[in-house]
């Protein structure tokens, strides 16, 4: 499908992607995938979303999102494989990586090394948000960034 097609805004081309901060979220929980959305489009960002690794990687390749929000564990290729293939793309731009995962005690030391955050389902909404704001460029190119009270940069770090 054309960027157009899964973006929750119809009127939106290929060629507006560069003034969007983009978030390609990458979930096989519909509900979830759907959570995570309103919350970011609410912040003023773009989704794109998939439902496998597999589909996940190769509109990654096609987007170049700002930011990926990832499942561990999805059909057709996990969230650590995922990692291993996007990290290992020399042409693709370092994109940030976000795990969100239920059993973030338990992910392995290579999804640590390869994600650039890792936060646990639930999560805090709040830390989210600030975690997505932090990992993104603004979409005007200045920075726009203010932590909600209480929040370090440093947490939810892998």
């Amino acid at each position: 499908m054309a960027f157009a097609e899964r973006s929750k805004h119809p009127g939106v081309s290929t060629s507006d992607v560069s003034t969007r901060r983009v978030v390609l979220i990458v979930e096989d929980d519909a509900w979830i995938q759907g959570i995570l959305g309103e919350l970011l489009e609410d912040e003023g960002f773009e989704i794109v979303s998939t439902s496998d690794g597999k589909s996940g990687l190769k509109t990654a390749e096609r987007l170049r999102p700002d930011l990926i929000l990832l499942d561990v564990g999805l059909p057709r290729m996990g969230g650590e494989e995922f990692l291993e293939h996007l990290r290992a793309r020399r042409l693709l731009p370092r994109i940030p990586v976000v795990v969100i995962s239920g059993s973030a005690d338990m992910l392995s030391q290579k999804i640590r090394e390869l994600a650039d955050c890792v936060l646990r389902k639930p999560f805090d909404v709040a830390l989210l948000l600030d975690v997505a704001h932090a990992h993104t460029r603004p979409a005007s190119g200045a920075s726009s960034f203010t932590p909600r009270a209480g929040i370090h940069p440093a947490v939810g770090a892998p």
